[in-house]
C-alpha cells in the first residue's frame, strides 16, 4: 500500500492456498473502518487456491505518513479454530492536486529556523530536550499533520496550527542508548504545505558512558565545527590540525588548517611538539584518523581538544571553501 493519496481508494489482492485435509474457512473479526477484507472463496477446500481481496479507503484512515495495520484473520475447521495476522504497511500522501490555482497560490508555507539540533553529549540512559521553531509565511493556517521520529524520541509538545505570519514550535525528548558514537537522527515533518509536505530535520548526539563524562575530548559534528571556527576566528590560540596526508592536504583543506601526517613514521613526536594549553580542532577524511590522533593528545596533558566526527568529507558534501 504504498504512496496512497487521502482521496483514493485502493485495492490488492492475496494470494492463498489450503495446505490442510479439511475444508477451512476465513474470517476477519473487527476490522477497522478503512479496511474491507474478503477470502474468495468463504471456504477453502484441500488444495484449493484463493484470494483475499482489499479494499482500503485513505480518508477513513485519517492518517498521514507511513502506518501499519495489523488485522487478526480466523481460520476455522472441524479440527478446531486457529488465529493469525496480516501486517499492512504503507504510506498515506495528501492529494494536493485537488487544490486549484488560487488555493496553490494562497497555500500554507512551513519555514524552519534552523534544521539540525546538537544536543552535544549525553550520557547513555540520560534524556535531554530539543526544540524547532518554524513559522507559516504562506496565506492560510499551517496544519502538521504528524511527526515521525525513531523510538528513542518522545514528543512532548507541538503546535499544530500555525495562522498565516504566526510562529510555532515542537518539541522532543531524546533518550539516549547504545555504545559510546556520534549520531545523527532524521525527524520527518508532514504538514499541508504543498511545496513541502514532508520536511527532514536531525537531531545530533554524542553519546557518553557515565565515567567518560569528564572526558577533555568533544566530539563535535559540522554544525558546531562552524560555529566553533566562528567563535575563534582571530583567537591565536586556536589550532586547525588535518592530520591527512601530505598529499590529502593540498588537495584542498579547511582554511588556516596545518597539517600533521597521521601516518609518517614519526607523528606522534610530532604532535607531542604542539602547545599543551591552546584549542585543538582535528578532523581527517572521516574522523577516523582525527578521534585516534585526538586520544594521543588527550593523553599526554592536552586540555581542549575538538574532533570533527564527520571529517572533511562532510565539509565536502556541504560545498564549504577549502584551502589548497
Amino acid at each position: 500500500m504504498e504512496n496512497i493519496l487521502d482521496s483514493e481508494i485502493r485495492f490488492d489482492t492475496l494470494h492463498i492456498q489450503n495446505s490442510g485435509t479439511e475444508p477451512l474457512k476465513i474470517t476477519f473479526p473487527k476490522l477497522p473502518k478503512h479496511l474491507i477484507m474478503k477470502a474468495v472463496p468463504k471456504i477453502l477446500q484441500p488444495s484449493e487456491f484463493g484470494e483475499i481481496i482489499i479494499s482500503f479507503k485513505a480518508s477513513k484512515k485519517k492518517d498521514y505518513g507511513y502506518f501499519t495495520d495489523i488485522i487478526k484473520i480466523k481460520t476455522s475447521s472441524k479440527s478446531g479454530k486457529k488465529n493469525g495476522k496480516i501486517i499492512i504497511p504503507g504510506t498515506i500522501l495528501e492529494d494536493f492536486s485537488l487544490l486549484s490555482q488560487k488555493e496553490l497560490i494562497a497555500a500554507p508555507i512551513i519555514y524552519f529556523n534552523e534544521r539540525i539540533s546538537n544536543l552535544g553529549k549525553i550520557i547513555k540512559g540520560d534524556k535531554k530536550r530539543c526544540t524547532f521553531h518554524f513559522s507559516n509565511p504562506g496565506k492560510r493556517n499551517l496544519i502538521i499533520r504528524k511527526i515521525e521520529v525513531i523510538p528513542a524520541f518522545t514528543i512532548v509538545s507541538f503546535d499544530e496550527v500555525i495562522k498565516p505570519r504566526q510562529s510555532g514550535q515542537i518539541e522532543l525528548e531524546f533518550k539516549a542508548f547504545g555504545s559510546e558514537r556520534q549520531v545523527r537522527y532524521p525527524i520527518t515533518i508532514i504538514s499541508n504545505d504543498p511545496i513541502n509536505s514532508y520536511s527532514t530535520l536531525f537531531a545530533e548526539a554524542s553519546i557518553i558512558n557515565e565515567n567518560s563524562k569528564n572526558q577533555i575530548i568533544h566530539e563535535i559534528a559540522l554544525n558546531d565545527v562552524l560555529k566553533l571556527i566562528r567563535n575563534n576566528s582571530s583567537n591565536e590560540n586556536f589550532i586547525i590540525l588535518d592530520v591527512r596526508t601530505y598529499d590529502e592536504f593540498i588537495n584542498g583543506h579547511i582554511p588556516n588548517a596545518i597539517n600533521i601526517d597521521y601516518y609518517s613514521g614519526n607523528f606522534e613526536n610530532n604532535l607531542l611538539k604542539l602547545p599543551r594549553d591552546k584549542i585543538y580542532l582535528i578532523y581527517c577524511k572521516k574522523g577516523i584518523r582525527s578521534r585516534s590522533a585526538a586520544e594521543i593528545m588527550g593523553k599526554n596533558g592536552f586540555q581542549f581538544i575538538f574532533n570533527f566526527s564527520g571529517g572533511i568529507d562532510e565539509w565536502e558534501k556541504e560545498r564549504l571553501p577549502l584551502q589548497q
